[in-house]
Order: C-alpha cells, then structure tokens, then sequence
C-alpha cells in the first residue's frame, strides 16, 4: 500500500535551482533548497503565476513600549558574505558597513553606506576573504594576516598592523577598546588596542573547538555546546548543552550571555556569565544573529516576523512582518543579518534571499535590567586609552 505524507512527516521540499531562479532567489551555486513545505508551496505559486520573490514590510502598530519607523530606504543587489560566526553587516553612527559585493564594482570588499539616505559613503576593495567589526567612529577590517582601522566618516586609515603570529584570520570583534582577532591554523587570539592597533595580549587555544568571543577575563567557544575558558586556559569554567550547537557569535553584557543555537536557523538562549546556567530561551525559530541594544534583542524569526526580545525573560514583541512570509534557507544567499546603532537609532535588516538591505529608526528608551548596561561599545576615539 503507498505511503501517504502528510504536513506533519513532511519536513520540507527540496525545489530545484529553476524554479529558485524564476523565484528570485538567484542561487549561485548548482545546489537546491529543502524549504519548509509551507514556504515551498508560496514560492511554486509565485513561479506559476510570474512573481519573484521581493520583501516588503508592514509595521505592527506601537505596542508595549516599542515601535519602529520606516524603512528610511531601501537598497536591493547588495551580497552580504558570511563569515563563519562572523555577521558581515555591523553599525556606526555614520552608517552600516556591510561586507561582500554589489552590483556596480566588480570585487568584493567593504562598502559603508548613509544611515540617513542609504547612499554610499566610501569602500575598499579586493580579492579575499573580509571580516569586519565596527565602533561608533571607526570600522575595523581584517584580511589575510592584517587588520586595519578606517574612519567611518571619510574611510581614511587610522592605522594598519600585521599579526604577531601569522594565520588566517577567522573571527574579528571590537568591544571595550579592544580588538580581538582570532587566527587559524595556529589557534592564537591577538588583543589589540583599538585606538594604536599595538599588540596587548596572545592567548593561545589549542584544541578544535569554534572560538565565539573573548574578552579580557575569558573566552567563548561553541559547536557541540558553549563553554567559557579563562585566557590560557584548557579546561573549561563552565559548559552550557544548547539545542543544536553553537556556531555563532554571543551578545554579552556585565552578567548576562545572549547566544542563537544552530548553523542557519535555531532558538535564542540567555546564559548566566558566571555560571553558564539558562535563564530563558525562545519557543520560535530565529533565523537571524543578534541585534544586542539596550532595549533588547533584535531577532527575525522563520516566519518572517521581526522581534523584539525583552533581555529579562525573552518575550517577544512583534514589530514588522515581512511578506512573503517565508525566509528560505539554504541557499547561496548569505543569509539574515541585523544591525543597530544605539547612537543613530537605526536598525539595519540584510535579507539575503533577495539581496535587500533596509534601515528601521526604533524606540531608544532603556528597557535593560538596572545594573546590567546593554552591549558594550567603542567609545569615540579620542576617548581611548
């Protein structure tokens, strides 16, 4: 007798690259998506009717103290390049660097644009692999064994190191005045000065796990589980077992972590710092990183729905649902990306199934725990160290 699949044995569809193509969804690759079987029965209809697939958001009306405005602009054909954990978009008070590729120069690199108009600002460019991070005033960039610092207002270079110890580099964070880059082969974290580029500290982590995030005191590392080393050390202080592995980089603050599980799609997770025990977690699927501000988190779910998390016990505030709702995955897309700006007030939304980039001016009254300062940020600088 013949198997009968329902909605519920029936995880997702798998469409060939054609009809992703007649979609919208300009998969570079020869690879097909297995979309959820509700998202794939849109986008067939779509096909048969001779649409493509281009987001468009509606605005949840003011509620719960939160709201956004806009989109202040909108820009389609940029191609967001992931980075391991790595988000390639961060925030500055000029603007939102993104890295990866447009449309009208023919390499990839770094591209800043206007967080009032979207219009270009300055970019650099060249083969390779980029990372960046960014600070108030200043957008940091790493390729190869180098690290450099550029002006976020006019692009101008600040400073240029190479690395102590040679390696590719894989991770690039900027927080608390510092830089910290992290190197492979070798497992070697370098902590710069944000404001000189000189050298402060080499920890070394010999061992294959994913290194997430390091500050002064400690470190983060992921894939199977989140653990947290002291620099230098082999064991760790504390593991924290979360539902489909950790691959990308956390949200901290003085007491707490903010991490998504999963490689393309997972639950958000807040974890004492001290201990590693979870205080809260989501019930719905997030498909993008974390946009840390002092409000909350920032989240695109797999519906399509941008969230506001509350820091405190994670409940969602639904601010924008975009439509169509679905947000395919698995794709040669670079993915969903969010960043924000404290000072501007601007949230940045990168959809990669559509290549879109958009900017939001959200609600900036603190909603944070007292005593717990949202995510910390560069200061200006003229105020380092």
């Amino acid at each position: 007798m013949p198997r009968t699949l329902d909605r519920q044995s029936l995880r997702c569809i798998r469409l060939p690259r054609v009809t992703l193509v007649a979609s919208g969804l300009l998969a570079s690759s020869l690879l097909s998506a297995c979309l959820p079987i509700e998202s794939a029965l849109r986008l067939i209809r779509l096909v048969a009717e001779g649409q493509q697939l281009h987001y468009e958001p509606t605005i949840v009306p003011y509620q719960q103290g939160a709201y956004l405005l806009g989109p202040q602009w909108t820009i389609d054909g940029l191609y967001a390049s992931p980075n391991l954990g790595d988000p390639p978009l961060c925030a500055t008070t000029t603007g939102v660097a993104l890295a990866g590729a447009w449309g009208w120069l023919p390499n990839a690199g770094v591209l800043l644009l206007d967080a009032t108009t979207g219009d270009r600002v300055w970019t650099e460019t060249g083969l390779g692999v980029w990372h960046i991070a960014c600070a108030p005033d200043a957008v940091f960039i790493g390729r190869g064994y180098m690290v450099w610092r550029r002006n976020s207002q006019n692009g101008q270079g600040e400073w240029r190191h190479w690395l102590p110890v040679p390696g590719d580099i894989v991770h690039l964070h900027a927080a608390e005045g510092k830089v910290y880059v992290w190197t492979r082969p070798n497992d070697e974290t370098t902590i710069m000065d944000a404001g000189t580029g000189e050298t402060q500290h080499v920890a070394s982590f010999n061992d294959a796990r994913e290194l997430l995030l390091v500050r002064d005191d400690a470190a983060l590392a992921g894939y199977g589980a989140l653990m947290s080393f002291g620099l230098d050390a082999d064991q760790p202080a504390w593991r924290a077992i979360l539902s489909g592995g950790i691959y990308e980089t956390p949200a901290i603050t003085n007491s707490t972590i903010y991490v998504r599980s999963g490689e393309a799609v997972g639950r958000v997770y807040a974890l004492e710092r001290s201990s590693g025990e979870v205080t809260w977690s989501t019930a719905e699927y997030i498909r993008s990183n974390l946009a840390h501000t002092s409000q909350g988190l920032y989240v695109l779910t797999d519906r399509g729905e941008l969230q506001l998390l509350d820091p405190l016990s994670g409940q969602p505030t639904t601010l924008l649902q975009f439509h169509p709702q679905e947000l395919p995955v698995g794709l040669d897309n670079g993915g969903y990306y969010l960043a924000a700006s404290e000072e501007t007030g601007t949230l940045y939304v990168y959809l990669g199934a559509t290549y879109q980039l958009m900017a939001f001016q959200f609600d900036s009254r603190q909603l944070s725990r007292p005593g717990d300062p949202g995510p910390t940020t560069l200061p200006p600088s003229n105020q380092l160290p």
